[in-house]
């Protein structure tokens, strides 16, 4: 990366605590050395960056691990890392631990990564430090960058650098819940052995695999949930399942089946980044071989090179439990909406049934209609004024000479019906809707609601 990319990281892509902040800049710090570690959470206010970074002369060896809180921020077009420090302090953090600009590059992507890296030293290098820092143009550091991308609210980096002149080891830390990284590695320290750069490594990794296992098991139990609500699961079931009316296809489904992607994303980093270490072990150890240096360490290294694969292992099964745990959401998920298609269906029979009841009494309203319509014809049309009654001495049947005017009129007014009837469309709507303009329509439409709304307010 050139010094422009250096810089856009710095300032474009990164926020950082403004100087009128409320928030504090805390910073924590373990100093391990000779096997005792002693913890400091504070700002360099109170414990400079110069202070934790000493180391005694008679000190053979030294890890300094810092712990920095950073999360990156999502915002409708972009995301940012926000770093709990001021951009000064930051920047000189960087330059007093000398980082590497690839972790900046890697701190900044959000997909996480890994990357090693061995520096070498010229001539001088040992004519500097003596002859027992290594060859000339040999090794003069050994650096590693790890970051786990965004899963669950979760997200961390690790820088971590050997020097093999002096022996020491810097290890940077930043993510979310940085306290917490602190207090449990200071309890697995608390024996007072030697431990390394690669030791620590492992401690901090094996701590983001338990993360991910706690909420492994909170899905698992959300899980069950699901499937006590349905009544199919394949363990057995612990509650009576919900009646039918009550299942919905809700948030938490979504919710379940998007988290455990997440923590399946987390699981498979982590494993990842344990991998990662067996190799870079390897590769360690053989540089340090190179440079001649003491070889007593094999014994631990191997012994780490065990836990590590067991980690790996652990991380792997880890995976396939989670696979599984969607595999279950996923099922829960076509078993709802099968449960619900079979009460929709269920309800529409209901009404199928409701429907064909009201038709079979319409069609016996519709016989009874046909059977008096005959004689009600009749009387209503012998009734009418075109019709003449003679006394009930003398009874006989007079017609009108203007009887012609009834099926003059009515005959016409049946065609003009009928015609109606067929040619005009029925949905009101849909035809005030394709021959009005949009205007007229909304307007139309407007006056239809106030007066529906009238009606059902005179008669509530």
């Amino acid at each position: 990366m050139d010094s422009a990319d250096i810089g856009k990281l710095l300032h474009s892509n990164t926020k950082y605590l403004q100087p009128q902040s409320a928030v504090e800049e805390i910073v924590g710090s373990i100093d391990i050395a000779d096997g005792i570690a002693s913890m400091v959470w504070a700002s360099f206010a109170e414990v400079s960056l110069e202070e934790r970074l000493a180391v005694n002369p008679d000190t053979r060896e030294s890890t300094k691990v810092f712990f920095i809180k950073q999360k990156r921020h999502y915002q409708r077009l972009r995301s940012r890392n926000h770093i709990y420090l001021g951009y000064h302090t930051w920047e000189n953090v960087l330059d007093r631990l000398a980082v590497l600009p690839s972790f900046l590059e890697l701190l900044d992507n959000n997909n996480g990564g890994f990357s090693s890296h061995v520096s070498y030293c010229a001539d001088q290098c040992a004519e500097e430090h003596g002859p027992g820092s290594g060859t000339p143009d040999g090794a003069s550091a050994f650096h590693l960058c790890i970051k786990i991308g965004d899963w669950g609210n979760y997200e961390y980096a690790v820088y971590a650098r050997h020097d093999f002149h002096t022996g020491h080891n810097l290890i940077l830390t930043i993510g979310t819940e940085m306290e917490d990284h602190a207090v449990h590695l200071m309890s697995r320290l608390a024996t007072g052995i030697q431990v390394d750069m690669f030791q620590i490594l492992f401690y901090l990794v094996s701590l983001w695999l338990n993360q991910v296992e706690e909420a492994r098991w909170q899905m698992d139990f959300a899980t069950q949930d699901l499937e006590a609500r349905t009544g199919f699961a394949s363990l057995q079931g612990f509650m009576d399942p919900l009646p039918a009316e009550q299942l919905a296809y809700g948030r938490g489904l979504h919710i379940t089946a998007d988290y455990l992607n997440n923590v399946a994303y987390g699981s498979g980093r982590v494993g990842e980044a344990l991998l990662f270490l067996q190799d870079q072990l390897l590769k360690f150890g053989s540089v340090r071989s190179e440079a001649g240096h003491d070889q007593r360490l094999w014994r631990r290294t191997s012994q780490l090179q065990s836990a590590l694969m067991q980690k790996h292992s652990l991380a792997r099964c880890q995976l396939d439990q989670i696979n599984r745990l969607c595999a279950r959401v996923a099922a829960q998920q076509d078993v709802t909406k099968t449960l619900i298609a079979q009460r929709d269906t269920q309800i529409n029979m209901q009404i199928a049934k409701a429907a064909k009841r009201d038709s079979e009494l319409m069609k016996g309203i519709t016989v009874v209609t046909m059977v008096f319509l005959p004689a009600t014809f009749m009387a209503t049309f012998f009734s009418m004024v075109f019709w003449h009654v003679g006394a009930e001495t003398e009874v006989q049947l007079l017609v009108d000479g203007w009887i012609w005017l009834y099926p003059a009129v009515t005959l016409p007014l049946t065609v003009l019906i009928l015609t109606w009837y067929w040619a005009f469309p029925w949905d009101r709507g849909r035809f005030f809707q394709n021959n009005l303009s949009s205007t007229a329509f909304k307007r139309l439409h407007t006056l239809f609601s106030r007066s529906e709304v009238r009606k059902r307010n005179r008669y509530q």
